[in-house]
């Protein structure tokens, strides 16, 4: 794992916390009390345990799409600088050339 990856699957990660968060914070009653945070993973996933495994599958989901999607951005990248544009060698994408 480089340094990009894990930037990009924490980030990946973080933003499923969010999402699971704001879906914990709103469902049930609203807040973050106790009885907001208890009926708020009831709710989410029928009882404690079901909401925390469905936020914890949030954040999980986040992380690897991530991941995916660096990966496969980042095996086009290698590709494209693999095979140079004939028409236009000096061609640039994102700030970074693809023609060697």
């Amino acid at each position: 794992m480089d340094c990009d990856e894990v930037v990009i699957s924490t980030a990946g990660a973080v933003t499923g916390g969010t999402a699971g968060f704001t879906a914990l914070y709103f469902s049930g009653i609203t807040g973050l009390s106790a009885a907001g945070i208890t009926s708020g993973l009831a709710a989410i996933g029928g009882s404690m345990v079901g909401g925390i495994s469905v936020i914890a599958a949030l954040c999980l989901v986040g992380h690897v799409g991530a991941c995916s999607g660096y990966k496969a951005f980042r095996q086009r990248l290698i590709q494209r600088r693999q095979t140079p544009n004939v028409f236009n060698p000096g061609i640039r994408c994102c700030g970074l050339p693809f023609a060697s």
